[in-house]
């Protein structure tokens, strides 16, 4: 029995593309922990949203995580804040 995540299976199936798992539903168990997972959705989300400085990052919100495939990231990252590491 396969036991990945249809996010880890279409990954393998097409390595070459850049894959949002926090798009998936259903993200791999224990995904956001990983502090490179959180770095990438946080400078895809300022990305998106057209943050050019640092000082933009001060519109970083709950409801934005919520409207951004972030709430598992809410939840599991910023309910520890320690837990959020960024470096630029």
């Amino acid at each position: 029995m396969n036991r990945n995540s249809p996010s880890q299976v279409v990954q393998k199936l097409y390595p070459d593309h850049k894959w949002l798992p926090w798009k998936f539903p259903g993200i791999p168990r224990n995904w956001w922990r990983k502090k490179s997972n959180q770095k990438q959705y946080i400078e895809w989300l300022a990305e998106k949203s057209g943050w050019k400085s640092l000082n933009d990052y001060y519109n970083l919100s709950q409801e934005l995580l919520f409207e951004n495939n972030g709430a598992d990231f809410h939840t599991e990252v910023l309910a520890a804040p320690l837990n959020l590491y960024i470096t630029f």
